[in-house]
């Protein structure tokens, strides 16, 4: 396992202003969920990393970038993990939110985008933070999908929203 910080990309953990992905998209129908394995070693290697962004972790065959989040105020991370050894096609890299739940590590959100699809909003939703995870294709503008916390995981509450270039 090996773990490095990328210094070719910058990712602002707290972004809230609009991080414009055209190729994205929000993979509500296709599974791009972690294996459990690649968690544990994904949280062990973050634990032990002072990396800031962008840590490079590479076990079980697989690259993962990792990034640190705080969705809900507690100071203790969570983390947004793109999937780099997966085909990652126009719609995007298949990415994971990441935390830990009655003393667990879970999946909280899966999608197709990479860590830039991805805004925390100042919102909040049962005390975690509201996401935008931001979407479209060249030509159909972006969309923005929110997602907000009811307590057990992530779900959308809007539709689509789109804005034209």
């Amino acid at each position: 396992m090996r773990v490095s910080n990328s210094v070719s990309v910058v990712f602002a953990s707290v972004a809230i202003a609009i991080c414009t992905a055209p190729n994205t998209s929000y993979a509500q129908d296709e599974d791009t969920s972690l294996p459990p394995e690649a968690i544990s070693a994904i949280v062990a290697n973050m634990a032990h990393s002072r990396c800031p962004s962008d840590c490079v972790i590479e076990t079980g065959g697989a690259t993962y970038i990792v990034n640190r989040v705080d969705l809900n105020g507690d100071g203790r991370p969570e983390y947004v993990v793109e999937d780099q050894s997966s085909p990652c096609g126009s719609a995007g890299c298949p990415t994971s939110l990441i935390g830990a739940q009655t003393g667990r590590w879970l999946d909280l959100l899966d999608f197709l985008g990479g860590s830039r699809a991805i805004s925390l909003l100042a919102s909040q939703s049962a005390g975690y933070r509201d996401i935008s995870l931001r979407g479209g294709t060249p030509g159909t503008g972006i969309h923005a999908h929110i997602f907000r916390w009811d307590g057990n995981q992530y779900r959308p509450s809007t539709s689509p929203k789109r804005r034209h270039k």
